[in-house]
Formats: C-alpha cells, sequence, structure tokens
C-alpha cells in the first residue's frame, strides 16, 4: 500500500525478514518475491493469501467474512498517533484559502470511492457544508494517492485528501511535488490493517502475528522499518474500525453520500 520508488527496497527487504519469520515457524509454499497486485479485492479475498495490507473501508464493505485481520501497523509521521492516522488535506501552496468553507464550489481529486482517507473521511468532514448533496464543482476520479496529489499541483484539481503515511514518504522520497502545502488534518481512523485469508486457522494467524513481532524487533531490518516509518502493531479488534462506517452513516444521513 506504500511504494515508492525510494520505498522498494525497504519493501521488499520486509517482506523478505517476515517470510523468514514465517518459515522458521514452519509456514511453506510462501512467494519468495512481493507480488504485484492488479485487482486489488480479488487479491485480497484470495483463499490463499498469505499476508497483505488493505484499507480499513474495504475491509468493513468489501471483505466481511473472506479475511482475518491479523494486526494493525502503528508509524513514525505527522498525522500518526499509536495504531491512528488521520488524512491531510492538501491545496497548492500559491492558494490563499484557510479553511474547507472557503473550497465551496472548487474542483476535488480523489483516489477511489473505497477509500477512507481519500473519500470516507472527507465526505464526512464536509457534510455538515454540503448544500442539497452538493459542495464541490466537480470530484474526478484518479485511481491513487500520488495522481490526485499531482493533479492538484498541475492545477486539475484544487485540493485532495491523502493518507497522512503517504505524504509523509512521498516526501521523504522526493517524489511529492514541490508546489502543494497541508490544508488541514482529517478525523483520525485506525491504520491500513495486515490481514489473511479467513481460511487460516486461528494458530496460523496467531502464527504471523508473532512472524511480525519478531521482525520488528529484528535488528537487521531496522533500516527497512525506519525508510518504512513503522513502529510496530497492535492487534485490535474489527470493532474498531466501525468508526469508518459511523463517518459514512454521518454523511449520508445528512444528505451527503457521493464526494459531489
Amino acid at each position: 500500500m506504500y511504494q515508492f520508488c525510494g520505498t522498494s527496497e525497504a519493501n521488499n527487504a520486509w517482506w523478505a525478514g517476515v517470510r523468514q519469520e514465517l518459515v522458521a515457524r514452519g509456514m511453506e509454499n510462501l512467494p519468495q518475491d512481493l507480488v504485484k497486485v492488479g485487482d486489488r479485492v480479488a487479491h485480497w479475498s484470495d483463499p490463499c493469501l498469505v499476508l497483505s495490507q488493505t484499507c480499513g473501508y474495504p475491509l468493513l464493505y468489501a471483505l466481511g467474512a473472506k479475511v482475518h485481520l491479523v494486526a494493525t501497523p502503528c508509524y513514525d509521521a505527522p498525522g500518526c498517533d499509536g495504531h491512528n492516522y488521520s488524512s491531510v488535506l492538501l491545496v497548492r501552496a500559491d492558494d490563499a484559502r484557510e479553511d474547507l468553507e472557503s473550497f465551496r464550489g472548487s474542483r476535488l481529486a480523489f483516489n477511489g470511492e473505497d477509500s477512507q482517507s481519500g473519500y470516507n473521511c472527507l465526505r464526512f468532514m464536509l457534510a455538515p457544508l454540503a448544500r442539497h448533496g452538493r459542495f464541490f464543482l466537480s470530484a474526478t476520479r484518479t485511481g491513487g494517492h500520488v495522481p490526485s496529489m499531482f493533479a492538484v499541483a498541475k492545477g486539475e484539481a484544487d485540493l485532495c485528501a491523502v493518507d497522512c503515511l503517504t505524504w509523509a514518504l512521498a516526501v521523504d522520497c522526493n517524489e511529492a511535488p514541490g508546489n502543494l502545502r497541508v490544508l488541514m488534518q482529517s478525523t483520525a481512523a485506525p491504520c491500513l490493517p495486515y490481514i489473511t485469508s479467513a481460511d487460516r486457522s486461528a494458530e496460523e494467524v496467531q502464527l504471523i502475528r508473532d512472524a511480525l513481532q519478531a521482525a520488528c524487533a529484528n535488528a537487521a531490518l531496522a533500516a527497512a522499518r525506519s525508510t518504512l516509518r513503522l513502529k510496530g502493531f497492535e492487534v485490535l479488534e474489527r470493532g474498531a474500525y466501525q468508526v469508518m462506517a459511523d463517518m459514512y452513516d454521518r454523511a449520508r444521513d445528512a444528505g451527503y453520500p457521493v464526494l459531489a
């Protein structure tokens, strides 16, 4: 979920370290390398899934009983607090507007309707400001946080909401547009969870959790964890992600179910 040119090596090293811990605990038939994903929901729903990371919003609405929640990562980035994270609302650096109300009638870029950080949290924030179910002049789906950032930077949109870790890593890797600034942060919610197939036993889920914790304690992986801003993991109940459903429900009940 957090792949940049500057994080690719760290992501590969992190998986290699986690894989080593899984093998040491007797897990077999593990992919040697990270798998490039096309259809994300099909990937997450695969009954052979060993380990992946999803957004909390599809965890609630698309995956249901198809996956086990393994653990929730904790990150060291502005906007992260323990197992929670927020979005940053990004605008061009030369845009003088300072509050959401002043962006009424502007143009939004968003990554996808199934995103907590790029869509759901912003819908929740704007619901009290919407009039007759509308706030923006236009809302354009870009397919990803980075394309949303560049749409704003190039003047094709005026605002986007981006996962605060994505923003921090993009800046770290010099892969973020240089003419953006943070307008404000969103309401917090649990970070993007690690998941495995629901077909795996409780013993296997615990084995994966133990492997993750061991990888977090492995000094040889310290550089990879630092690059990824990964501090550790917490094991949460699925109900911790209900805050995202509550955001949607409140926006819907306010007459603003779609960002527009």
